[in-house]
């Protein structure tokens, strides 16, 4: 038996006996052992001080699509099994009729390919991907490349979850809380019953089939203390597996009205239960506190299973533009690794149920976390070495995300967005008396305080990588949130009220806010309701930014191109904040989002003015704070006003890089080389970045960024 605390399909952290060495190939004492003579694979090459993005198979034939590699990150031969992960595909490559086959050990293999992601054209963006993979030998890896097959798909059918019949049963004690006693709870009955009604299919083929089910429970009072209800992904594989992902929701919230006498209650007291599953024989146990608003997950299998790593084409996603453009080159110091297995996953708590994994709980806090960023310095890490180790932790950070209370989901399965209420304010001065529309009660800072300003990204990644819908559920629940969140005034700009690029909220706030809806909108399935929704969303936003360009761009005059926000210091605008947008905006344009390219394109005179404007002093272009606005409210609109505002207020680095610590010097070097990747022959772009490169500003060194990848986007000198 095989139990995974969270992490989705492809998660590295197990309870599982036969699991005992340590994971990291540097960090292993023991000789391999070997268990299975017929074991495959090469022996991975331990790992260096600098590791680097991993080099898979290109492809060579016409029917080759893409390469990646597997790899047995420990001391003992891996079984053999099925195994499901997320696969990006090349506009085009890959149609929903086609099949596709790899070939191990001169025998072509079928691959299972379940859409969950089109391109404009049809074709799959993204797919969950299953095969037999042999046992692979100890500390060993397998190159494979994914091919087109020329047959016509199999006329082997799709697993039958009825025949099967799964056998899953939980079972709850409460302690404490709104509900009391013991719950018994038949999800395998509730599965067979929703097969002969309106199935919820993940996974449909002859390797795996997955369906969801779900069960509100009621609690000992009434609604809206009813908060909880549980969800079960069910996979039987062909092998006769059979896996299961329980999901703990404590998420269901009622929607109050403005007009109303109830305000919103105060925190509900935290769950204290006990669960119990079954699987087909096999048992998993937890006690948990849980707050309202977060959800947590088991995965549980039937069989004893191996845990390897996928390792993907990373420049295959950057160039089909799902991710910035990092730098491949660099590489990353295998200290930071090596800090990931001590200080997070050697700790106690690690990967159990509400972890925070590493992330910080008061997101308030500020300075240089590894956790902000246009992705985490976690995810960035695991992009660009594809090691287990990253892998393991930004998996289990995006289990994090169940435990921190942004999910808010109606009794339909959506989760709330201002679709459901164009005045719905999430925030605890939301509600009635706030003349908005609010949730039943307020969630509890306790345990996390939430941000959206300072909001890490945790799903998106995740997601690519896995396929799982777990963490598509967390990618969903996190845009949602942002769009309730923002106070209804400075959101309510446009039909849709979910304006998150708004000129009022604070601007790093707008970044974050629009990344996760943009994310969302992009990578969600294509036929869902809800990345309709957030497609519309993003669209709207671009309405309201078009009528802003017009009234900045007659204000700005030759600095055009920065965005309004909240900020602490009157007339002052924060360069870095701003590059937070542009590289949000630039993802976005690599998306394929033609509004985004044309923001970019729009921000030129601001991005370029910083460092060869005429009368600016460069030495300011990546610093802490411009002084922009003058007392009387007028914006400066020549960049000798704005450079000698700036020395005036004392906020100038003069000939110097005193107010440039930290990233703010990476960052504007990201938004330059982004903003070259969508315009790569614009000269004052060039201009720029090579008097930036050439200047000795810190932070912009191969060492720096190989110490923190996070804003290492481009080439590095």
């Amino acid at each position: 038996m095989l139990i995974s605390c969270g992490g989705g399909v492809g998660s590295a952290t197990t309870i599982n006996a036969l699991q005992t060495t340590p994971t990291d190939p540097i960090l292993a004492t023991k000789p391999p052992t070997t268990s299975n003579d017929a074991c495959v694979g090469s022996a991975t090459a331990p790992a260096g001080d600098i590791l680097y993005t991993p080099v898979v198979p290109k492809p060579v034939k016409q029917s080759d699509i893409v390469g990646l590699i597997i790899q047995n990150t420990i001391v003992q031969d891996s079984t053999q099994h099925i195994e499901t992960f997320g696969q990006v595909f090349s506009p085009g490559k890959v149609q929903t009729s086609d099949t596709l086959s790899t070939n191990i050990t001169g025998q072509d293999l079928p691959v299972q390919i379940d859409a969950l992601a089109l391109w404009l054209d049809g074709s799959i963006k993204l797919a969950s991907v299953s095969m037999t993979v042999p046992s692979i030998c100890a500390l060993s890896e397998l190159p494979l490349m994914l091919s087109k097959n020329v047959i016509a798909k199999s006329s082997i059918p799709s697993i039958d979850l009825a025949v099967a019949k799964p056998d899953l049963t939980v079972n709850l004690t409460f302690t404490s809380g709104s509900y009391t006693g013991t719950r018994f709870i038949d999800l395998g009955a509730v599965l067979q019953t929703s097969l002969k009604t309106n199935t919820d299919y993940w996974l449909r083929g002859p390797l795996v089939s997955q369906a969801r089910v779900d069960i509100p429970i009621k609690d000992n009072i009434s609604s809206p203390t009813s908060t909880l209800h549980l969800t079960a992904d069910i996979s039987v594989l062909s092998d006769g597996t059979t896996i299961a992902d329980v999901q703990f929701n404590n998420d269901l919230t009622t929607i109050l009205p403005k007009i109303g006498k109830v305000d919103p209650k105060p925190a509900l007291a935290a769950l204290s239960y006990s669960a119990s599953i079954n699987l087909n024989g096999q048992q998993f146990s937890q006690k948990v506190t849980q707050i309202q608003y977060t959800n947590w997950h088991v995965i549980i299998s039937s069989k004893n299973t191996s845990h390897l790593n996928v390792q993907h084409d990373i420049a295959q996603l950057q160039d089909n533009g799902l991710i910035l453009p990092y730098d491949l080159k660099t590489g990353v110091a295998n200290t930071l690794l090596k800090n990931y297995d001590r200080n997070i996953i050697q700790q106690p708590t690690f990967n159990s149920p509400l972890s925070a994994n590493g992330i910080t709980n008061y997101m308030p806090q500020t300075g240089g976390r590894p956790d902000i960023g246009f992705l985490t310095q976690f995810n960035t890490v695991w992009l660009l070495t594809q090691d287990a180790r990253a892998a393991k932790v930004a998996l289990a950070q995006s289990d994090t995300s169940g435990a921190i209370p942004w999910n808010y989901r109606l009794s339909s399965g959506q989760w709330m967005t201002p679709e459901d209420g164009t005045d719905i304010w999430t925030d605890s001065r939301g509600g009635p008396h706030g003349y908005t529309s609010g949730v039943a009660n307020v969630y509890d800072t306790s345990v996390w305080t939430i941000d959206n300003a300072h909001q890490p990204n945790l799903n998106y990644i995740p997601y690519l990588m896995s396929g799982a819908r777990w963490n598509l559920d967390r990618l969903n629940a996190q845009a949602a949130a942002n769009l309730t969140i923002v106070w209804p005034v400075i959101r309510c700009l446009t039909g849709m009220c979910a304006t998150l690029i708004n000129g009022g909220d604070q601007l790093r706030g707008q970044a974050w806010g629009f990344m996760e809806l943009k994310q969302a909108a992009f990578i969600g399935p294509s036929t869902s309701s809800q990345t309709q929704y957030f497609n519309k969303a993003v669209s709207d936003n671009w309405v309201y930014v078009h009528t802003m360009q017009t009234k900045l761009s007659a204000q700005q005059g030759e600095a055009t191109g920065w965005i309004p926000g909240a900020y602490g210091t009157a007339g002052v605008t924060a360069e870095w904040q701003q590059d937070f947008l542009t590289g949000v905006v630039i993802l976005a344009g690599l998306m394929g989002d033609s509004d985004a390219k044309q923001f970019v394109a729009w921000q030129e005179k601001w991005l370029t003015g910083r460092f060869i404007g005429y009368g600016m002093n460069p030495y300011d272009g990546c610093n802490y704070n411009l002084k922009v606005i003058a007392a009387d409210g007028t914006f400066f609109n020549t960049w000798s006003d704005i450079a000698k505002s700036t020395a005036d207020a004392g906020m100038s680095n003069g000939s110097s890089w005193l107010g440039s610590a930290g990233y703010y010097c990476p960052l504007a070097r990201s938004a330059l080389y982004g903003a070259l990747r969508l315009n790569p022959s614009n000269n004052l772009l060039i201009q720029a970045l090579t008097w930036l490169e050439d200047s000795g500003a810190p932070n912009l060194g191969k060492i720096d960024f190989q110490s923190d990848p996070t804003f290492n986007i481009g080439n590095t000198k």
